[in-house]
Formats: C-alpha cells, sequence, structure tokens
C-alpha cells in the first residue's frame, strides 16, 4: 500500500490547484489533447509562470510538473471509465474531488455530481446505478468497523 509522504500531499495539493487553474483546462481544450500527451514544451513554461521561483524552487517546479501529468492521467482514466455517461461538454460542471495522494476520490467525485442540478437527471441517474455497487461495498466495509450496528444492518437488507 502506498502511503504518501507529507512532501508528496503537499506537493500533490499543489498540482490539483495548478491543474484546475481555468488558463490550463483552456489549454487542454485548446490543443484538445490531456497535458500527459503533451510535449512538456508546449505547456511546462506555463506552469512554471504559475509557481514563483521564491517560493517553488526549481527542484520543486519539476516535481509539480510531474505530478501534473499523472493527475492529467488520472482524468483522462476517470473520463474514460465513465465515457457514455458524461461527455466532453459536461466537463465544465464536473468537479473533482481529491485524495491526498493526488488521485481522484471516485465516490466522492460521484457523490458530488449525483447531487449536482448542472446535470440531468438521466446523467445523475446512470452515474448512481454504475457507482451503487461500490457504495454498497463502502457501506459493508464501514459496517464491519461498526460490528453490525442497527443502522448499518438496515442500509445493507
Amino acid at each position: 500500500m502506498f502511503v504518501p509522504t507529507l512532501r508528496h500531499i503537499t506537493l500533490a495539493k499543489i498540482a490539483v490547484v495548478v491543474y484546475t487553474d481555468r488558463e490550463i483546462r483552456n489549454l487542454e481544450k485548446e490543443l484538445q489533447k490531456p497535458l500527459h500527451l503533451l510535449p512538456g514544451q508546449s505547456w511546462e513554461s506555463i506552469i512554471k509562470e504559475k509557481l514563483p521561483a521564491l517560493v517553488f524552487p526549481l527542484v520543486l517546479q519539476n516535481e509539480i510538473v510531474a505530478l501534473m501529468r499523472a493527475i492529467s492521467f488520472e482524468v483522462q482514466q476517470w473520463m474514460d471509465d465513465h465515457h457514455g455517461i458524461l461527455f466532453t461538454d459536461d466537463e465544465n460542471f464536473i468537479r473533482f474531488c481529491w485524495n491526498s495522494n493526488g488521485t481522484i476520490d471516485r465516490l466522492g467525485t460521484a457523490d458530488f455530481l449525483i447531487k449536482s442540478e448542472h446535470l440531468s437527471f438521466e446523467k445523475r441517474f446512470s452515474l448512481a446505478w454504475n457507482m451503487y455497487p461500490r457504495i454498497l461495498e463502502s457501506n459493508a466495509e464501514m459496517c464491519a468497523d461498526v460490528h453490525s450496528s442497527k443502522i448499518c444492518r438496515r442500509v445493507l437488507d
């Protein structure tokens, strides 16, 4: 099991903030490819401009850029996994929830989207239907930790 260091957690949080910046999102749309598929010279300088050298020495900037490639890949994987439910025009409404290690919190993101008024009822229903087994699995794990309380038995029955 991967246990991120405090440094990794901090850099991942910074990389997520930079990745979700409107300018970066627009760059991906303009170039019609996710960052992880683009050559570094087309976007790394823009990222480094957003990270002041006095606060982020070059070593940290390079680590953040590397994490942004991973974050871009993570977003692409999530979108691929939900292709057929969500489409490119829905991307403006997707607010990803993130784990401390820089990966998408899939249940948290699904929960946010299912409650979102910006998506049609059909899309929210499809997303909920897709996530239902994971939600049950998550509840079962939680119930095991609580030693099968009355509430958990009602949820799972």
